[in-house]
C-alpha cells in the first residue's frame, strides 16, 4: 500500500501543473557548442518578460443560416458529435486569427477573411461580435513555453482541466514577444548566440538588430553576435508571429492527434496549433578561431564471417568512423584534430582551412578485443568514451584547445531480410543490393537474431514548459523493466532528448527513429529545401553517437517513395552509413542503395523496390475506410491502380486501402466493416467475397455488435512484412475520435499449430499494434473536476477513445457507463485497463507461437491524461505494462519441451 502511494504521489508530481519556481533541467540540454573552456554562458532561467494581447470576445456570434464562405479556410476544427452552432461561434471567437465560421453539422470551418455569402443549404455562418483585445506582460521561463507561463502567472488554470484547451482566448494573440535582459561574464574575441530550439515562426534580435527568422522547431539555430554585443547591458528578444509560415515544421501533434488534445488554433497555413516558447536551452558561447558544431561517431563492424551465433566480448574487430564538423570564425587557420578513445586508440589529423564557415573532417580508428553493447535482456551494455579536440598550431598562449566528447558502444545491428542462416545465400547477398520484398524482416544483433519486443513513443508533454530532469529516464527504465528491448519514435513528435536516448543507452533499448514527418493528413509531409536539410543534418549528427539508434526511418506512413526516399534519406544516408535505413514505417524496401546483407546504405542512389503492374480488377470507392483489425500487410504504392494490383496478388486479400502512398491489405474471411474517413480510396477486388462497402456501413451505429476483434487462428503473414495494426479502437460514446465499436474479445490464447519458427523460416514484423484504453483514476482525475468523474461526463466528448467498447464487449452491454462519483468512475476506469490487458496479452501470446520478429506496442506513454495505449500519462504502470512484463513479453515464454 506505502509503494502504491508513492506512485501516485509521482504520477501527481509529474502531471500537476507547472509551479512558479524555476527548476534547472540540465540533462534536457542538447550538447552545446564546444569553444574554449569556461566560455559558455546559458541564458535559461524564469527571469524572461513575455508580453502579448490576448482576445476579447462577448460570446455571441450573428448567425446567417443556409450559408457559405467561399475561399480559404484557416482550417477546421474537429468538434465532438454532440457539437452544435455554439460551440462553434465559441471557438472562433477565442481564435485570434478567425473572424468568421461556418458549421456544416459536423465541424466547424475556421475562416481568416469574411468574403461575401453565398447560399448552401445546412450551413451556418457566423461572425463574433463585441470582439476586444488586452495587453498583458508576465514573467516567463526557458526553456518553455507561453500556456506554462500564464498558468505560472495565475491568468489560467491547468489548460488540460477540463476543456480549458478550447478556450484559447488569452493566449490566442497574434504576436507575443520574449525578452531576457543580461551580461556576459567572459570576454571573448567573437561570440555565437545558439537557440537549441523555437517552436513556431518567429523573428529573433540582438540589442534591436534582426538577426533570423526562427521557421523550424525541429534545427538548431547559431549566429555569430560579436559585433551586436556590448560590454554592459545586452537584450535578446523572440518575437512570435503567427503571420510567419513555418511550413508546418514544428510538432505535427501539437494542434491535435488521434491522442493528444485538439485546439482550435490554426497557423497562417491552416496547421493546427496550441502553444508556443522557446522550448530548448539558450545560450551564448565564446569564440576564438574555431569551434566543434557536431561530432559524430559511428561504428563499423569489421569481421570477414558473417555471425550467426552470438558474438563474444573481447574478440571482434571494429572501426569508429569519427567526424569532427568545425565552424571557422577566421580563416585562415591550422592546427591538429584529434580523436581518442577509451578502448586504447587516437588518430590525428593537420589541417589548413582557407576559409570561413563550416567544414568537416573524417578520421577512422580501429578498436580491437573491446567489449560489446547489447539488448536489453542478452548481456551488458558496455560503453566507451571518444573525445574530439581541435589544437591551434600557433603558440599563442591565449588560444586554446577545445574538446568535446560522446559515448559510444559497438555492436552489429542488422536487418535479415533473406535466410542469412544459408551460406550460400550470405556468400550472395554480400555483393549485392536492395531488400524488397523479402522473405524475412528480422533483426540480428552481435549475431544473435532479436525478436524486438517494446513499443512506440510520442512525446511525453504537449506543453513544453512541463519538461523535467529524470522523467524521460524513468519512462525508459519502465520500458526495461518490462523486458522491452525497443522503442520506435513516431514521426509526429520530436527528436528525444539527449537525456532520453542516454537511458536507452544505459539500459540497452534499441531505439527505431523516424524522422519528423506524422504523414496522416494532418500536417505538411517533407519538401526538399534548405532549412528541412540543415534539420536532418544537425538531428543526425546530434543522434549517431549512440548505440541504442538501431533504424533510421523516413517518415510514418507515408510509403517512402518519392521526397522521403531521394531527399529524406538520401540525406540521413549521406551523413551515416553504419545503420539500417527505411524510407517509411512501415516501408516495403529499397531496389537499390542498400547492402542485401545489412540493410546499411552503400553509397549508391536510393531507390523503392519495383512497383507491382497496376491492375484493373478493382472497384475504386473514395473516403471509405475498413475496420484497422482487418489489416494483414502494408506496403508502398504511389496510385490506386498499383495498390489494387498487390491487393489482386494476395489471395487473402479482399479489399485494400490506399492513402498518402501506402497501400493498406485487409484480410478475406474476417467481419470488413467499411466506415466513412477522408482522404483514402478503397480498392475492391472484383469478385471476391462482397465486403458490403455502402450496405454495411450503417451496421457501425452503437448496438451492433460487430466481429472485429483478433482470429489467433489466423495464418502467420507473408514473410518480410512490415505491418501496422490491428487496433482495437475506442468508440461508441461520441467523441472527437472514435470508430470502435462491440467486438469479440479475445481472451484465450490462439496457438498457431504445424508452423516452423526461427531465422532460417519467413518472418515478419509489426511495428505498430494495439488496444486503446483509459488511464487510471490517479491520472484522469488531475484533469477532470470532480463532477466529471465519469466515462460519460462533458468533459469526455473532447477526450480521445472512449472506453465504452472494451468495458462491454468483456464485461457486458448492460453497464451504465454514464455513473458518475469517484467510485463509478474508479470502477469503470478499472475494467478499461483490465480488458485492454487481456486483449494485448492474448493477441502478443498468439502471435509469438508464429515467426514474427517485432512486436511494438502503439503507444508507450501519453501527452495528456486520456484514451490511453500502454502506460498512463506520468508514467504510472498499468496492469497492461505488468501483464507484459510477465507474460507477453517474458523472454522465455513457452518451453518447446520438458
Amino acid at each position: 500500500m506505502m509503494m502504491q502511494r508513492i506512485r501516485h504521489l509521482l504520477l501527481l508530481l509529474l502531471a500537476a501543473p507547472a509551479v512558479t519556481c524555476y527548476t534547472s533541467r540540465s540533462t534536457l540540454r542538447d550538447i552545446p557548442i564546444a569553444g574554449p573552456p569556461d566560455m559558455i554562458f546559458y541564458l535559461d532561467g524564469d527571469d524572461w518578460m513575455a508580453s502579448g494581447s490576448t482576445r476579447e470576445f462577448s460570446g455571441s456570434c450573428t448567425l446567417v443560416n443556409n450559408t457559405d464562405l467561399p475561399g480559404t479556410k484557416v482550417g477546421v476544427t474537429p468538434i465532438a458529435y454532440h457539437g452544435n452552432e455554439e460551440q462553434c461561434c465559441r471557438l472562433c471567437g477565442s481564435s485570434a486569427s478567425c473572424v468568421a465560421s461556418v458549421w456544416d453539422g459536423h465541424g466547424c470551418s475556421f475562416h481568416s477573411q469574411k468574403t461575401q455569402t453565398t447560399p448552401s443549404s445546412g450551413k451556418t455562418v457566423m461572425v463574433p461580435s463585441g470582439l476586444g483585445s488586452k495587453r498583458i506582460t508576465i514573467n516567463a521561463t526557458v526553456p518553455g513555453d507561453l500556456l506554462t507561463d500564464l498558468q505560472n502567472a495565475g491568468l489560467t488554470p491547468d489548460p488540460l482541466l477540463d476543456t480549458t484547451f478550447m478556450n484559447s482566448s488569452l493566449w490566442a494573440g497574434p504576436v507575443w514577444t520574449y525578452t531576457k535582459t543580461f551580461n556576459i561574464p567572459f570576454s571573448a574575441p567573437r561570440s555565437m548566440l545558439v537557440f537549441d530550439g523555437i517552436k513556431m515562426g518567429a523573428v529573433v534580435s540582438l540589442n534591436g538588430h534582426f538577426l533570423f527568422n526562427a521557421t523550424n522547431q525541429h534545427r538548431r539555430w547559431e549566429v555569430e553576435v560579436e559585433k551586436y554585443l556590448s560590454a554592459g547591458s545586452n537584450t535578446v528578444t523572440v518575437r512570435f508571429d503567427d503571420s510567419i509560415s513555418t511550413g508546418g515544421r514544428f510538432m505535427d501533434c501539437s494542434g491535435g492527434w488521434d491522442w493528444a488534445p485538439y485546439s482550435p488554433m490554426r497557423d497562417v497555413d491552416g496547421n493546427p496549433t496550441f502553444t508556443k516558447g522557446i522550448w530548448k536551452s539558450v545560450y551564448i558561447v565564446g569564440l576564438q578561431d574555431v569551434a566543434i558544431t557536431h561530432f559524430s561517431p559511428t561504428i563499423i563492424y569489421n569481421g570477414q564471417d558473417w555471425p550467426v551465433t552470438p558474438m563474444k566480448d573481447g574478440v571482434e574487430s571494429f572501426t569508429v568512423n569519427a567526424t569532427v564538423h568545425l565552424y571557422v570564425a577566421s580563416a585562415p587557420v591550422s592546427g591538429t584534430i584529434e580523436v581518442t578513445g577509451s578502448f586504447g586508440n587516437t588518430s590525428k589529423m593537420p589541417v589548413t582551412i582557407q576559409t570561413k564557415g563550416n567544414h568537416s573532417f573524417s578520421l577512422t580508428m580501429e578498436a580491437n578485443d573491446v567489449n560489446l553493447w547489447w539488448p536489453n535482456g542478452m548481456g551488458k551494455q558496455t560503453m566507451y568514451n571518444v573525445t574530439a579536440s581541435f589544437q591551434p598550431s600557433t603558440s599563442n598562449e591565449m588560444l586554446a584547445s577545445i574538446f568535446t566528447a560522446r559515448r559510444i558502444g559497438f555492436r552489429l545491428a542488422a536487418l535479415v531480410t533473406g535466410n542469412d542462416t544459408n551460406a550460400t545465400w550470405v556468400e550472395e547477398a554480400k555483393t549485392m543490393q536492395g531488400n524488397v520484398f523479402g522473405y524475412s524482416l528480422m533483426l540480428r544483433v552481435n549475431g544473435a537474431p532479436v525478436y524486438a519486443k517494446g513499443a512506440n513513443m510520442i512525446p511525453m508533454e504537449t506543453l513544453e514548459g512541463r519538461y523535467r530532469d529524470g522523467m524521460h529516464t524513468a519512462l525508459v527504465k519502465n520500458a526495461a523493466d518490462a523486458g522491452f528491448n525497443m522503442l520506435r519514435v513516431w514521426g509526429g513528435g520530436i527528436y528525444p532528448f539527449d537525456e532520453w536516448f542516454n537511458a536507452c543507452d544505459d539500459l540497452g533499448i534499441m531505439v527505431f527513429q523516424d524522422m519528423m514527418y506524422g504523414t496522416d493528413g494532418i500536417m505538411p509531409g517533407a519538401t526538399a529545401n534548405d532549412d528541412q536539410e540543415a534539420e536532418l543534418r544537425h538531428q543526425i549528427r546530434r543522434m549517431s553517437h549512440h548505440p541504442s539508434v538501431t533504424v533510421w526511418s523516413g517518415c510514418n506512413e507515408c510509403g517512402g517513395e518519392g521526397v522521403y526516399t531521394d531527399f529524406v534519406m538520401t540525406t540521413v544516408a549521406s551523413e551515416d552509413q553504419s545503420r539500417i535505413i527505411r524510407s517509411s514505417c512501415p516501408f516495403a524496401g529499397y531496389g537499390t542503395g542498400v547492402h542485401m546483407l545489412t540493410g546499411f546504405p552503400n553509397g549508391e542512389p536510393l531507390t523503392v523496390g519495383p512497383a507491382l503492374p497496376s491492375s484493373n480488377n478493382c472497384t475504386f470507392v473514395d473516403g471509405i475506410d475498413y475496420h484497422p483489425d482487418t489489416l494483414f500487410k502494408s506496403q508502398a504504392a504511389s496510385n490506386q491502380g498499383e495498390c489494387c494490383a498487390l491487393c489482386h496478388a494476395a489471395p487473402q486479400c479482399i479489399v485494400a486501402v490506399l492513402f498518402q502512398g501506402t497501400c493498406y491489405l485487409k484480410e478475406k474471411g474476417q467481419a470488413i466493416i467499411p466506415y466513412a474517413r477522408e482522404g483514402r480510396t478503397a480498392c475492391i477486388v472484383k469478385g471476391r467475397n462482397d465486403t458490403n462497402s455502402v450496405a454495411t456501413f450503417q451496421r457501425t451505429r452503437y448496438g451492433d455488435k460487430i466481429m472485429a476483434g483478433f482470429s489467433g487462428s489466423a495464418d502467420p503473414f507473408p514473410g518480410g512484412s512490415d505491418i501496422h495494426g490491428p487496433y482495437q479502437h475506442g468508440g461508441i460514446f461520441p467523441a472527437v475520435n472514435g470508430g470502435g465499436n462491440i467486438f469479440s474479445p479475445p481472451s484465450v490464447v490462439g496457438v498457431q499449430p504445424g508452423y516452423e519458427t526461427g531465422p532460417a523460416t519467413q518472418g515478419y514484423m509489426r511495428t505498430e499494434t494495439g488496444c486503446s484504453a483509459m488511464s487510471s483514476f490517479e491520472s484522469m482525475s488531475a484533469t477532470l473536476s470532480p463532477p466529471h468523474w465519469s466515462l460519460h461526463a462533458e468533459p469526455m466528448h473532447q477526450r480521445n477513445y472512449p472506453c465504452d467498447p472494451v468495458v462491454l464487449s468483456y464485461f457486458g452491454t448492460s453497464r451504465n457507463l454514464s455513473l458518475s462519483g469517484e467510485e463509478h468512475f474508479k470502477a469503470q476506469l478499472y475494467l478499461c485497463i483490465l480488458g485492454q490487458g487481456i486483449q494485448r496479452k492474448t493477441n502478443i501470446e498468439s502471435w509469438r507461437s508464429g515467426n514474427i520478429w517485432a512486436s511494438l506496442m502503439w503507444q508507450l506513454n501519453e501527452i495528456w491524461p486520456t484514451g490511453l495505449w500502454l502506460l498512463n500519462f506520468g508514467s504510472l504502470s498499468l496492469w497492461v505494462y505488468y501483464k507484459l512484463r510477465r507474460m507477453g513479453f517474458y523472454s522465455v515464454w513457452l518451453p518447446c519441451s520438458w
